[in-house]
């Protein structure tokens, strides 16, 4: 009797497992991502610095944002300021829902980059549709010269 509960123990753990395996993978409905958008061409700014996207990813009240500045001047820089803009759309003209600044003190040589890692609060981080996100960099200081705030710039 007690090999027939075994055996039927057994069985049963087996078909837990295959039922288990069988079964579809986890959504997990708040994490979705963000569209970077490339900004209209406007001026050339001397302080603006080239920014790439590398992965973004909210999960209904955080964006975590990560990217990479790279200074592709002949000049060293010494410090970042960092302007997010949430877009209600993935277009380059989608009103803007919320604006965040982070200056980043570090000195990027000529050619040389620096890893972004930005985690934003915010309450539109778990809206529906498509959202959309622009990300600048501007110089503190290239060389000698410095430069002022960005439009709109705020102390954090």
């Amino acid at each position: 009797m007690a090999r027939v509960r075994s055996n039927v123990r057994l069985e049963f753990l087996a078909c837990g497992f295959a039922l288990l395996c069988m079964a579809p993978s986890r959504q997990f409905p708040g994490v979705r991502r963000f569209v970077a958008v490339t900004p209209r061409a406007g001026e050339a700014d001397p302080a603006r610095l080239a920014v790439v996207a590398t992965d973004q990813t909210s999960d209904g009240r955080r964006i975590a944002l990560r990217a990479v500045v790279r200074n592709d001047g002949d000049e060293p820089v010494a410090g970042i300021r960092l302007v997010l803009r949430l877009l209600a759309s993935a277009a380059p003209d989608a009103r803007e829902l919320d604006r965040f600044y982070k200056f980043l003190e570090v000195r990027l040589p000529p050619g040389g980059t620096e890893i972004v890692r930005w985690d934003v609060y915010t309450v539109y981080a778990g809206q529906t549709g498509a959202s959309g996100f622009v990300l600048e960099a501007y110089a503190a200081r290239k060389g000698d010269t410095s430069f002022p705030p960005p439009a709109g710039w705020k102390d954090m």
